[in-house]
Formats: structure tokens, C-alpha cells, sequence
């Protein structure tokens, strides 16, 4: 059944990719399946952008350095279980922008979000210009942390490229405790992705911030370690998504082995 779908997969996005190659689309068979997998009318463009549409409107998304595929969270469905309609949200790991423009396409009325990597930053920078967002997002070059990350972090040198890793230190830091006394996040959506830093972001916090939260979404890497109990005991119920093992060869020995799920908790006084 594997290879059948792995065949279909290439039958199907066959007459796309040839296309593409023709307009000398300088990425290999694979990448282009991959993107047009999700989006079969979409379109790669020449200047590392793609164009698809999403939510009945064309989303234009630049992806750098990275592959087409990186807009794939618009349509590979991580994220459909979390509701934002009217509601803000407060992201955690915004990356070069997919998330933020998500949000406010399926109907989120502002999103607050916060970017270590300055690289991802500016992309992300770039993609909600392109799709004229600006009134609807606001985001900041900001590690979200107890105390400042270094650019030697074993786990930041795991997960993060090397190039990276020099402008963190740069960065600005701060706790969860203090981005909710700075935004009205009463009530708010919480999606968190960190590569690992999601275990600290939510020890440190405490139970009168993460309450003022109805509902977070969070990827973990390693496990679930403290973050079940610690939700449970703010008064959240809490659902533990399927966990994936995935062995990374070149990571550091201690973080080779990632255990990689998605928790949903949701504020029982809000149910």
C-alpha cells in the first residue's frame, strides 16, 4: 500500500512538475511532488516564492533557502484541530511565517508572534507583506525563555543551523509570564514550536499565566516529560497526540533519539 501511494503520489503531480521543469525550475522531481501533493494548482515561482490558494484567497509564500513544500501547513492538516475563530493568538515559534498566516486565514482576529532565529524572522517579515497582513499580525525577533539562551545551547546546536546559531545572542528574550502582562491574552489561543525549548517555556510559567490561556497547542520533541502534569495542575484537560521516534544521526548523542508529538490542552473552566 506504501509504494501504491508512493506511485499515485508521482502519477499525480506528474503533469505539474513536467511543467515546471519545462519553466526551468531549478528544484528536483521530489521537491516539486512534494509541494504539488498539497497543492496541485499551486505554482512555484522563479524568485523562491510559490503561490496557492487557501481559504478562497491566493497566498503567496516565500520560502529562501528551505524547499517549496515549507508552505505544506496550509493543507498537510497539523494545525486543523486548533480553533481560532475570533480569537488571538499568541505563536510561539514562528518560523519564517506559515503559522501566523495560517491563523488569520482560518479566521483569528489578531496573532501576537515570537521568532528566535533571525533568519526566520525576516522571511517571516517578508511573507506577511507579500499577503498584506500587517494589521492582523504583529511579531518579534524574541526567544521566549527564563533566562537568555546562548549560542552554545547543545540543543539550539542540534536544531538549529550553525550560520544561525551566532545571531541569538543578539536577540531578545522573555518569559511567558511577562508577553501575557504585555498583550491582553485573556482567553487566547497558545500554539507552541521550539525544538526542544517547550519544556522550559512552560515549567517556568506560572498558573496564573498559563490560565489565561483557553487553549494551547504545543509540539513537543523529547517526550512528554513534566508537561502533561504541569497542565493538569493549571486545570487543564489534556490530550496527547501519537508520539513519533525519529532518530537524527547528526544531532549531539543525548538529543539523537526524539520522541516528537503534539499535546492539546484545553482550560476545563472554559469547556
Amino acid at each position: 500500500m506504501k509504494h501504491l501511494r508512493k506511485i499515485l503520489k508521482h502519477i499525480l503531480t506528474f503533469p505539474q512538475v513536467f511543467i515546471h521543469k519545462l519553466r526551468g525550475i531549478n528544484h528536483s522531481y521530489n521537491d516539486l511532488v512534494n509541494f504539488f501533493r498539497y497543492f496541485p494548482f499551486g505554482w512555484v515561482g522563479k524568485n523562491k516564492t510559490v503561490y496557492f490558494f487557501f481559504g478562497g484567497r491566493l497566498v503567496k509564500f516565500f520560502y529562501g533557502h528551505l524547499k517549496p513544500v515549507s508552505a505544506g501547513i496550509f493543507k498537510n492538516g497539523e494545525y486543523d484541530e486548533v480553533g481560532v475563530k475570533d480569537k488571538v493568538v499568541a505563536d510561539i515559534g514562528v518560523g519564517i511565517g506559515d503559522t501566523v498566516i495560517y491563523f488569520v486565514l482560518k479566521g483569528a482576529k489578531k496573532v501576537y508572534g515570537y521568532e528566535l532565529n533571525k533568519r526566520y524572522f525576516d522571511m517571516a517579515q517578508k511573507n506577511i507583506d507579500l499577503n498584506n497582513l500587517r494589521n492582523k499580525i504583529e511579531i518579534e525577533h524574541c526567544g521566549i525563555a527564563s533566562k537568555k539562551i546562548k549560542s552554545s545551547d547543545v540543543i539550539l546546536g542540534a536544531l538549529m543551523p550553525k550560520e544561525d546559531q551566532l545571531n541569538v545572542e543578539k536577540a531578545n528574550f522573555k518569559t511567558l509570564d511577562g508577553i501575557t502582562r504585555e498583550r491582553e491574552l485573556e482567553g487566547a489561543v497558545l500554539k507552541i514550536d521550539v525544538d526542544g525549548f517547550e519544556y522550559e517555556i512552560i515549567e517556568s510559567a506560572s498558573k496564573e499565566t498559563l490560565r489565561k490561556f483557553s487553549y494551547i497547542f504545543m509540539e513537543y520533541h523529547f517526550g512528554i516529560k513534566g508537561l502533561e502534569k504541569k497542565l493538569i495542575d493549571c486545570g487543564f484537560s489534556v490530550n496527547i497526540k501519537k508520539i513519533t521516534k525519529v532518530k537524527v544521526d547528526y544531532h549531539p548523542m543525548e538529543y539523537q533519539q526524539m520522541d516528537i508529538g503534539f499535546i492539546e490542552a484545553r482550560l476545563l473552566s472554559l469547556k
